[in-house]
């Protein structure tokens, strides 16, 4: 796991998915980091998924702090899950995707675009992960952690606690019906006027300077 200089973004370079479960338990701990990139040492390594590894998945969609995976050769079995578990992913122009659990996709991507599955065969390739949402921009393989460190760059000047309960209104949004994920949205919104962040995002502003948010 190695830590970028500002100590605000944590790459987690897996080789296991222990070692990302070990990962994830370090970086909630420390409770500095405020994005982490989740590359693969070894993508081969998570082609294939047990019923073990939902623990991981559910850890990694529910995880509070922004979490970017980067693919970039074949996506297949756990790999593929963790790339629909994941708050965003980047992939290189190479990749080919596998399906390998239809019920998931098509619950993540939506009913709307669940028809566009019966056009393709088990594998499709970048352009089509983009198109379904499954992936949320396509780089070169040379440029994926130059441009995941501009992205969580700019996630890392953002004010940590609202981007965590925005996460969880969309994550725990999904499970709940509409009246308790307006409930849930107006319970996380009412707790963010609380935080010393709110008040510096609005003296900011009205200072015309860059909030410099702590995370309280």
């Amino acid at each position: 796991m190695d830590v970028d200089n500002s100590n605000l973004i944590t790459i987690i370079n897996a080789d296991s998915a222990e070692q990302i479960s070990r990962n994830l338990d370090e970086i909630q701990a420390n409770k500095i980091c405020r994005a982490v990139i989740l590359t693969f040492a070894d993508e081969i390594t998570f082609a294939e998924n047990n019923s073990s590894d939902e623990i991981l998945l559910e850890r990694i969609r529910h995880f509070p702090t922004p979490l970017i995976t980067l693919v970039k050769n074949k996506v297949k079995g756990l790999l593929f899950e963790i790339v629909l578990a994941s708050h965003l992913c980047i992939a290189s122009d190479a990749a080919i995707f596998e399906i390998t659990n239809k019920d998931l996709l098509e619950k993540q991507i939506g009913s709307a675009k669940a028809d566009r599955l019966q056009q393709i065969g088990k594998q499709f390739d970048v352009a089509t992960a983009y198109e379904l949402g499954i992936i949320n921009k396509i780089t070169t393989t040379e440029n994926l952690e130059k441009d995941a460190l501009e992205i969580t760059g700019k996630i890392s000047h953002l004010a940590p606690i609202a981007i965590r309960y925005c996460l969880q209104a969309v994550n725990n949004g999904l499970e709940m019906s509409l009246e308790e994920g307006l409930r849930l949205e107006t319970e996380l919104f009412s707790r963010i006027f609380a935080t010393a962040d709110m008040k510096e995002g609005t003296r900011s502003f009205l200072e015309k300077r860059k909030p410099v948010f702590k995370g309280i």
